[in-house]
């Protein structure tokens, strides 16, 4: 189990890379293609492997984290351009989340007693959660029971690969680089699909706050070893949660011929 929790941090980027855009996407490519673009999900978590790892190398190193070089080496506008931008592109994905979170507890508290508690109030008291957590600096080891949910995760969509898999020549044959043609009547090319496939994994929210996990956990150059596996760790799982889901979407709604064509207005 200690062993397990020092992989926590590779663990818990998985959250900023697995998420509603990415499910989706690997899901509608798995419904449209099959397995034929595996190959890009593959070079995409390839892609995120080293940048994580270079990413925590210069962490280890300098102990600086990453707005704070792009400030110190680059130009404080560079730093600024990327904290304005990440904000926006994470309070819209932490709002999808939470609206989709706030729905599932609506739906669930109806089960208690008539009625249940509206998506409003379950939304309102996670923002006050949270904000206790970090204003009494009580989120000692957060990052570990996150990284316990991501886990639980990735294994529920394994075992749901597993159940639905497609033929295994054709998993093989999806690891040759090559562009399906498109779907009649979608609203999306493969190129699209490809592009929204690298952006939800090469997730830039991801690799800077590795810096941050690498400087909260106290990494320095003698732990690089254990950062280059760690980073191994989380670019591993991504590949296998983002392979297990289009792999499922591919063996039940492709083998099915049903297509995903309208996902974007879903």
């Amino acid at each position: 189990m200690t062993k397990l929790a020092a992989f926590a941090p590779g663990i818990f980027l998985i959250g900023y890379s697995i998420g509603t855009g990415s499910i989706t996407t690997m899901a509608k490519a798995g419904a449209n293609y099959g397995v034929s673009l595996m190959w890009a999900v593959a070079l995409s978590c390839i892609v995120t492997w080293f940048l994580i790892r270079i990413y925590g190398r210069y962490a280890s190193v300098t102990g600086e984290r990453a707005l704070t070089a792009f400030r110190r080496h680059i130009h404080p506008g560079v730093a600024m351009l990327f904290l304005i931008g990440l904000t926006v592109a994470v309070s819209g994905s932490i709002m999808g989340v939470m609206g989709i979170l706030a729905d599932v507890m609506a739906t669930w508290s109806t089960t208690w007693f008539s009625g249940g508690i509206s998506a409003l109030a379950w939304a309102i008291a996670m923002v006050i959660m949270i904000n206790v957590m970090l204003w009494t600096n009580s989120n000692a080891g957060f990052d570990k029971i996150l990284s316990a949910l991501v886990g639980i995760m990735g294994l529920a969509f394994v075992i749901n690969f597993f159940i639905m898999m497609p033929p295994v020549a054709d998993l093989l044959a999806g690891f040759i680089p090559s562009v399906p043609d498109p779907v009649a009547g979608d609203n999306s090319t493969p190129f699209l699909i490809i592009s929204g496939m690298v952006g939800t994994t090469v997730a830039p929210a991801m690799f800077l706050m590795r810096t941050t996990l690498v400087k909260s956990n106290g990494w320095g150059v003698d732990n690089l070893p254990h950062q280059n596996r760690d980073a191994i760790v989380s670019a591993g799982m991504m590949f296998i949660i983002s392979a297990a889901v289009m792999a499922a979407a591919a063996g039940t709604l492709y083998q099915l011929r049903v297509r995903c064509t309208k996902l974007a207005q879903v």
